[in-house]
């Protein structure tokens, strides 16, 4: 499944890049974004679901675009985000703590209306995004000296998932405060191999930040 969404969001962005206009239409953009992300995970534990409780962490991004088109642009980032999950509910099954960090890569396509620069314009996204874990560490009741090391032993080091958001832009031109409302959803099972789970990152992310025409 992943490989067919990384094929569908590259034809997207070829297709909305011919219909959006022309390389000599084309503008480069900067700027960075930050917030507080909600953070859990779709957890199966010996062919059983679970329902983890959600970690509230922190993300920051690099951003830099390109407008190809009325109201159309690429959007890469460079992001640092925490994932994982906190413990559930009492009859959830999960009693433990996981969290991770991430480098993470997304590619978005974003579209923005109403296409003629205003001073507040609403904003759609969606794209593919690649993570490799920075760090992951795992509390368990049983264990009271705190957080320990789970690299290699609990998850893999790359993820896989899909973005989508909206949000609005202040500000005149291309440039301007954003303030967004994602959900990144993971493909990937991360978790190592060998043993009898399954794990899939979600998060949902609220951000705010800015961008700025450079060329």
């Amino acid at each position: 499944m992943a490989h067919r969404l990384v094929i569908a969001t590259a034809a997207a962005l070829a297709l909305a890049a011919v219909i959006g206009g022309s390389p000599a239409a084309a503008q480069m953009t900067i700027g960075a974004k930050g917030g507080v992300n909600l953070a859990t995970a779709s957890l199966t534990v010996s062919d059983t679901d679970l329902s983890p409780g959600t970690r509230t962490s922190y993300h920051g991004a690099a951003v830099i675009g390109m407008q190809v088109g009325r109201g159309f642009a690429i959007e890469g980032q460079v992001r640092f985000v925490g994932k994982g999950f906190d413990p559930g509910e009492p009859d959830s099954g999960v009693a433990s703590n996981l969290a991770m960090d991430y480098f993470e890569f997304p590619l978005l396509a974003t579209f923005t209306f109403p296409r003629d620069p205003s001073l507040l314009a609403a904003r759609v996204f969606a794209g593919p995004s690649v993570g490799l874990r920075a760090s992951c560490n795992f509390e368990t009741p049983v264990d009271q000296t705190g957080f320990t090391d789970c690299d290699g032993d609990l998850s893999k080091t790359f993820d896989f998932s899909a973005v989508v958001g909206a949000g609005i832009k202040i500000g005149r031109g291309l440039g301007g405060i954003v303030l967004d409302v994602s959900y990144d959803w993971g493909f990937l099972d991360i978790t190592a191999g060998g043993q009898d789970a399954s794990l899939y990152n979600r998060n949902l992310l609220f951000s705010a930040g800015f961008i700025v025409p450079i060329l």
